[in-house]
Protein backbone atom coordinates (compact mmCIF):
# COMPACT_ATOMS: atom_id res chain seq x y z
CA UNK A 1 0.00 0.00 0.00
CA UNK A 2 2.66 2.55 0.71
CA UNK A 3 2.46 5.44 2.53
CA UNK A 4 -0.33 7.91 2.03
CA UNK A 5 0.21 11.32 0.95
CA UNK A 6 -0.11 13.56 4.73
CA UNK A 7 -1.30 16.47 3.22
CA UNK A 8 -3.75 15.05 1.16
CA UNK A 9 -5.01 13.43 4.37
CA UNK A 10 -5.61 16.25 6.50
CA UNK A 11 -7.37 18.30 3.14
CA UNK A 12 -9.98 15.56 2.84
CA UNK A 13 -10.30 14.87 7.52
CA UNK A 14 -13.55 14.66 8.40
CA UNK A 15 -14.85 18.23 10.01
CA UNK A 16 -16.67 17.12 12.92
CA UNK A 17 -19.32 18.97 15.03
CA UNK A 18 -17.19 18.69 17.63
CA UNK A 19 -15.04 21.98 15.74
CA UNK A 20 -17.89 23.92 15.82
CA UNK A 21 -16.91 26.54 18.55
CA UNK A 22 -19.77 26.54 21.17
CA UNK A 23 -19.46 23.22 21.53
CA UNK A 24 -16.05 22.16 22.16
CA UNK A 25 -14.47 22.51 25.64
CA UNK A 26 -11.19 22.36 24.61
CA UNK A 27 -11.48 25.60 23.00
CA UNK A 28 -13.09 27.27 25.92
CA UNK A 29 -10.63 25.97 28.35
CA UNK A 30 -7.92 27.80 25.70
CA UNK A 31 -9.27 31.11 25.84
CA UNK A 32 -9.36 30.67 29.32
CA UNK A 33 -5.55 30.01 29.52
CA UNK A 34 -4.25 32.67 26.90
CA UNK A 35 -6.78 35.20 28.77
CA UNK A 36 -3.74 36.56 31.18
CA UNK A 37 -1.21 36.70 28.15
CA UNK A 38 -3.29 39.04 26.34
CA UNK A 39 -4.97 41.23 29.31
CA UNK A 40 -1.45 41.71 31.65
CA UNK A 41 -2.50 43.39 34.93
CA UNK A 42 -4.44 46.16 33.65
CA UNK A 43 -6.27 45.77 29.86
CA UNK A 44 -9.86 44.72 30.02
CA UNK A 45 -10.95 42.36 27.08
CA UNK A 46 -12.28 45.12 24.64
CA UNK A 47 -9.06 46.77 25.24
CA UNK A 48 -7.03 44.07 24.22
CA UNK A 49 -5.22 45.10 20.49
CA UNK A 50 -2.85 42.72 18.59
CA UNK A 51 -2.70 40.05 16.08
CA UNK A 52 -2.89 36.22 16.60
CA UNK A 53 -2.46 34.02 13.64
CA UNK A 54 -3.17 30.23 14.47
CA UNK A 55 -1.11 27.48 12.15
CA UNK A 56 -3.29 24.43 11.15
CA UNK A 57 -5.54 21.87 12.02
CA UNK A 58 -9.93 23.23 11.47
CA UNK A 59 -8.39 27.08 13.08
CA UNK A 60 -12.41 28.31 12.78
CA UNK A 61 -13.07 26.73 15.76
CA UNK A 62 -10.42 28.87 17.97
CA UNK A 63 -10.49 31.68 16.10
CA UNK A 64 -13.98 32.72 16.64
CA UNK A 65 -14.18 31.98 20.18
CA UNK A 66 -10.73 34.33 20.76
CA UNK A 67 -12.61 37.11 18.59
CA UNK A 68 -15.85 37.05 20.60
CA UNK A 69 -13.85 37.67 24.03
CA UNK A 70 -11.35 40.32 22.42
CA UNK A 71 -13.11 41.93 19.81
CA UNK A 72 -10.30 44.51 18.93
CA UNK A 73 -7.89 41.52 18.19
CA UNK A 74 -6.78 40.93 14.70
CA UNK A 75 -7.24 36.73 14.12
CA UNK A 76 -5.84 35.05 10.91
CA UNK A 77 -5.23 31.51 10.44
CA UNK A 78 -3.78 28.89 7.78
CA UNK A 79 -5.14 25.54 7.08
CA UNK A 80 -5.34 23.00 4.42
CA UNK A 81 -8.96 21.13 5.43
CA UNK A 82 -11.16 21.37 2.76
CA UNK A 83 -14.09 21.39 5.40
CA UNK A 84 -12.87 23.77 7.55
CA UNK A 85 -11.93 26.55 4.89
CA UNK A 86 -15.40 26.30 3.93
CA UNK A 87 -17.32 26.38 6.95
CA UNK A 88 -14.98 29.24 8.02
CA UNK A 89 -16.03 31.28 4.65
CA UNK A 90 -19.58 30.73 4.63
CA UNK A 91 -20.24 31.28 9.34
CA UNK A 92 -17.12 34.12 9.89
CA UNK A 93 -15.96 35.78 6.56
CA UNK A 94 -14.34 38.43 8.58
CA UNK A 95 -11.55 36.21 10.10
CA UNK A 96 -9.14 35.21 7.13
CA UNK A 97 -8.48 31.73 6.82
CA UNK A 98 -5.70 31.29 3.67
CA UNK A 99 -5.35 27.89 2.22
CA UNK A 100 -1.80 26.94 2.77
CA UNK A 101 0.12 24.42 4.86
CA UNK A 102 2.16 25.54 7.32
CA UNK A 103 5.78 25.35 6.05
CA UNK A 104 5.04 27.49 2.83
CA UNK A 105 3.19 29.94 5.16
CA UNK A 106 5.69 30.34 8.03
CA UNK A 107 8.65 31.11 4.75
CA UNK A 108 6.55 34.15 3.71
CA UNK A 109 4.20 35.28 7.12
CA UNK A 110 5.02 38.79 8.54
CA UNK A 111 5.32 38.41 12.03
CA UNK A 112 2.61 38.81 14.08
CA UNK A 113 1.80 39.66 18.06
CA UNK A 114 0.84 36.34 19.00
CA UNK A 115 0.98 32.48 17.10
CA UNK A 116 -0.87 29.79 18.33
CA UNK A 117 -1.25 26.14 17.29
CA UNK A 118 -3.42 23.42 18.68
CA UNK A 119 -2.35 19.89 18.79
CA UNK A 120 -0.77 20.75 14.61
CA UNK A 121 2.62 20.07 15.58
CA UNK A 122 2.50 16.66 16.55
CA UNK A 123 1.01 15.85 13.05
CA UNK A 124 3.64 17.30 10.78
CA UNK A 125 6.44 15.35 9.14
CA UNK A 126 9.89 15.24 10.77
CA UNK A 127 11.20 16.97 7.70
CA UNK A 128 10.01 20.31 9.01
CA UNK A 129 11.88 20.65 12.09
CA UNK A 130 14.58 22.73 10.91
CA UNK A 131 11.69 25.36 9.77
CA UNK A 132 9.87 24.81 12.52
CA UNK A 133 12.79 25.75 14.47
CA UNK A 134 13.85 28.51 12.22
CA UNK A 135 10.68 30.22 11.43
CA UNK A 136 8.56 29.94 14.47
CA UNK A 137 10.89 32.11 16.34
CA UNK A 138 10.57 34.51 13.62
CA UNK A 139 6.73 35.21 13.57
CA UNK A 140 6.00 36.30 16.68
CA UNK A 141 6.72 39.09 18.89
CA UNK A 142 5.09 38.83 22.45
CA UNK A 143 3.87 35.09 23.25
CA UNK A 144 3.31 31.30 21.33
CA UNK A 145 0.90 29.43 22.69
CA UNK A 146 1.65 25.87 21.86
CA UNK A 147 -1.40 22.71 22.77
CA UNK A 148 0.54 19.71 22.18
CA UNK A 149 -1.02 15.60 23.16
CA UNK A 150 1.37 14.83 26.12
CA UNK A 151 4.32 13.01 25.61
CA UNK A 152 4.91 10.18 27.35
CA UNK A 153 8.28 7.70 27.86
CA UNK A 154 10.98 9.95 27.34
CA UNK A 155 9.74 12.43 25.14
CA UNK A 156 8.55 10.43 22.21
CA UNK A 157 5.32 8.08 21.96
CA UNK A 158 5.80 5.48 19.52
CA UNK A 159 2.19 5.43 17.63
CA UNK A 160 0.64 5.34 14.06
CA UNK A 161 0.89 8.91 12.32
CA UNK A 162 -2.75 9.53 11.17
CA UNK A 163 -2.15 10.17 7.17
CA UNK A 164 0.68 6.90 7.49
CA UNK A 165 -1.00 3.49 6.33
CA UNK A 166 1.95 2.01 7.77
CA UNK A 167 2.08 3.38 11.04
CA UNK A 168 5.07 2.64 13.38
CA UNK A 169 6.01 6.15 13.34
CA UNK A 170 7.51 8.05 16.10
CA UNK A 171 4.90 10.27 16.93
CA UNK A 172 5.64 13.93 18.37
CA UNK A 173 9.33 16.01 19.05
CA UNK A 174 9.58 15.66 22.60
CA UNK A 175 9.77 18.32 25.29
CA UNK A 176 8.70 21.32 23.06
CA UNK A 177 10.88 23.29 25.76
CA UNK A 178 13.81 21.33 24.47
CA UNK A 179 12.63 21.32 20.96
CA UNK A 180 12.32 25.49 20.84
CA UNK A 181 15.41 25.61 23.08
CA UNK A 182 17.97 27.51 21.11
CA UNK A 183 15.67 30.51 20.48
CA UNK A 184 12.41 30.39 23.02
CA UNK A 185 11.95 30.05 26.81
CA UNK A 186 9.39 28.23 28.20
CA UNK A 187 7.28 30.69 30.89
CA UNK A 188 4.03 28.69 31.35
CA UNK A 189 3.34 24.83 31.16
CA UNK A 190 -0.25 23.80 32.33
CA UNK A 191 -1.26 19.92 31.99
CA UNK A 192 -5.14 19.91 31.17
CA UNK A 193 -7.37 16.63 30.65
CA UNK A 194 -9.65 15.87 27.83
CA UNK A 195 -11.80 13.18 26.23
CA UNK A 196 -9.12 11.41 24.40
CA UNK A 197 -5.99 12.09 26.34
CA UNK A 198 -3.79 14.63 28.06
CA UNK A 199 -2.88 18.05 26.40
CA UNK A 200 -0.36 20.59 27.54
CA UNK A 201 -0.45 23.97 27.35
CA UNK A 202 3.13 26.27 27.10
CA UNK A 203 3.64 29.80 26.81
CA UNK A 204 6.82 30.90 24.30
CA UNK A 205 8.72 34.05 24.50
CA UNK A 206 11.56 34.75 23.25
CA UNK A 207 15.20 34.89 25.31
Amino acid sequence: MGKADPAEYWREYKFLTDYIPDTNEKTKKLVKLIAPFLLGDSLSSDEVVGSLHEFGCCVCRNLVKLKRAFPLLEVSGNDINRAALKYNKQENPEILVIDASTDVYLKEMKPVTYILTMAHLMHLPFEMDEVLKECISKSFTNFYFCVEQEIRSEGIKVSKRRGDKKGGNKYGRGRYEDFFGDSLRAVKKVRFDRIGGSYFFIVFEHK
